[in-house]
């Protein structure tokens, strides 16, 4: 299991409010990332010409944009990023490319985070394994996005969907969890603030 985060809004450090370790956003080179930028833009140029619309330069900053952040970010996170690098660049037209880069298979909505913002990642290009196919859990207590993959669950859904005869056409699989480490230590904090209490009133 990892962790994701994304470069524009979560807050720096090495560990989560838990104490688990806080992961970088994706350390990619400067080769990897001309390389990611040249295969998502081969895939809206593909999409773009199957639905004959018009090829925008703006579209491309969006996905350099998002190549930068890496990890999961929300249309709000987005258009902050791309207003603050490209300010002629308005939020209608960020909202609009979203739209177009989700049917042409560049970027997908995963989930909604604990604010109830859908929040976007890249599609993996084809062969990318490190893009494969996961499920998330998101932390009600930190926000943090865990990233998951289990044969064994995958094999239970196609058990149970070839039980009920359906085949399946794409799945989201998403945890909203709360932290034991974080519980166990508020739960420590409040006792020892009782008992401190307890000592200066009598």
């Amino acid at each position: 299991m990892k962790s994701r985060t994304n470069a524009l809004t979560q807050p720096r450090g090495k560990t989560l409010p838990c104490g688990r370790a806080r992961p970088e956003s994706p350390a990619w080179t400067g080769a990897q990332k001309a390389a990611l930028l040249l295969g998502w833009s081969s895939r809206l140029e593909a999409y773009l010409l199957e639905k004959k619309l018009k090829r925008s330069e703006q579209r491309l900053q969006i996905l350099q944009v998002l190549l930068d952040a890496g990890g999961h970010l929300s249309a709000q996170d987005l258009v902050q990023e791309v207003s603050r690098r490209f300010p002629r660049i308005g939020a209608a037209t960020v909202y609009r490319s979203l739209k177009v880069l989700c049917e042409a298979q560049v970027l997908r909505e995963t989930f909604a985070d604990t604010r109830g913002r859908a929040m976007f990642e890249v599609f993996p290009l084809e062969g990318d394994a490190d893009e494969a196919h996961h499920d998330h859990m998101i932390c009600r207590d930190c926000g943090a996005v865990f990233e998951f993959h289990s044969e064994e669950i995958e094999k239970l859904q196609e058990v149970l969907l070839q039980k009920q005869g359906f085949r399946e056409d794409g799945h989201r699989h998403v945890v909203y969890v709360r932290c034991e480490k974080l519980t166990r230590s508020k739960s420590g904090d409040a006792s020892v603030s009782g008992q401190t209490s307890k000592r200066k009133s009598s």
